[in-house]
């Protein structure tokens, strides 16, 4: 018995040395492959999808399931097309459950886990003045309220709080109408928007204002960009009107932050 088995296994290792191939229910291994399996033994029939129950090691190292040209170190193909999918990948862990999302840690262990978006907040800084008669290239004004986001798709909200300065006018209710951008440093409206750029509202004499606003952006460098508010572009202004402390970090309303999106 163990002259038996003795002489199989040099069998093996003569075949595998000499051929480099093993072909396990067939006998013509795909070519570069190292271990061939075909299951159902069916790879000389016509037919299509013939290769679905095949398991090679190819000679690089990739391992291809229901394929025998794996592109990668796991390829798996499983016969489902976009309008007729075969979900085949099922994996076990514990923390299987519906609508996870498997994830990894800094160590490219994977698990199941609850789907979080990528989250960014953005910067406030020291408020500006406007001077709402400002016209032609010096109508809009660059705020200390930034923030910035990695290569990607992003939504972006914002809050931004202004008041005025106290003028004389003749009717109470007199308010001019204030407009907000999303640029980068040399344009006030960014050319990366991928939805309506501008917010506005009205501002009364004395009193604050608040404009929120969302901007889907689209950041196709390879690299991190930050985005700027602008303020400016208003209307029914008045001379010595002033929008004051815009954007400031003190007064507990102005924020901006960012979310991952992915808009087909």
């Amino acid at each position: 018995m163990k002259k038996a088995i003795l002489f199989t296994l040099i069998s093996i290792a003569y075949t595998t040395n000499s051929y480099s191939q093993i072909g396990i229910m067939t006998e013509n291994p795909v070519t570069n492959s190292l271990v061939h399996i075909d299951a159902k033994s069916n790879n000389t029939q016509t037919g299509s999808n013939l290769n679905l129950d095949d398991v090679v090691i190819g000679q690089n190292g990739n391992v291809g399931l229901g394929t025998t040209a794996p592109q990668k170190k796991l390829h798996i193909v499983t016969g489902g097309t976009a309008t007729t999918p075969n979900p085949q990948v099922r994996i076990e862990d514990g923390y299987q459950a519906t609508n996870k999302v498997l994830m990894s840690d800094a160590n490219g262990l994977a698990r199941w886990s609850d789907y979080i978006p990528g989250y960014q907040a953005g910067v406030v800084g020291a408020g500006i003045t406007h001077a709402t008669t400002l016209t032609g290239t010096s109508q809009w004004s660059k705020t200390n309220m930034t923030i910035t986001l990695d290569p990607g798709q992003w939504l972006i909200f914002y809050m931004i709080s202004m008041t005025t300065n106290t003028v004389t006018v003749s009717d109470s209710n007199y308010r001019c109408w204030v407009q907000v951008s999303m640029g980068d440093n040399s344009t006030t409206a960014t050319t990366d928007a991928i939805s309506k750029n501008r917010f506005s509202n009205n501002a009364f004499v004395g009193k604050r204002t608040i404009i929120n606003g969302w901007i889907a952006i689209d950041n196709k460098t390879t690299a991190a960009k930050t985005y700027v508010l602008y303020v400016g572009a208003v209307q029914n202004s008045m001379s010595g009107l002033n929008l004051l402390n815009v954007g400031e970090v003190n007064d507990g309303y102005s924020n901006i932050y960012a979310f991952r999106i992915n808009m087909q």
